[in-house]
């Protein structure tokens, strides 16, 4: 229930070009709606952490700031 809460707050705030991502152990059934809630991916123990490395660095939600 956290996931959700954190991402509610972000969006409460305006803040909508963060990555959210989890990781640790969590229920295989909690993870689709982890997904729909606006965590963009979770990672269970034993993921390679070279592919955490590539999720995030292929999904970053930086805006481009034009001076």
């Amino acid at each position: 229930h956290l996931f959700p809460k954190l991402v509610n707050m972000l969006t409460e705030e305006g803040v909508d070009d963060m990555l959210v991502i989890g990781g640790g152990v969590i229920q295989e059934d909690d993870i689709p709606y982890l997904i729909e809630s606006g965590v963009e991916a979770i990672f269970n123990p034993g993921k390679p952490t070279k592919d955490v490395i590539e999720f995030i660095t292929n999904n970053l939600k930086r805006k481009e700031v034009v001076s």
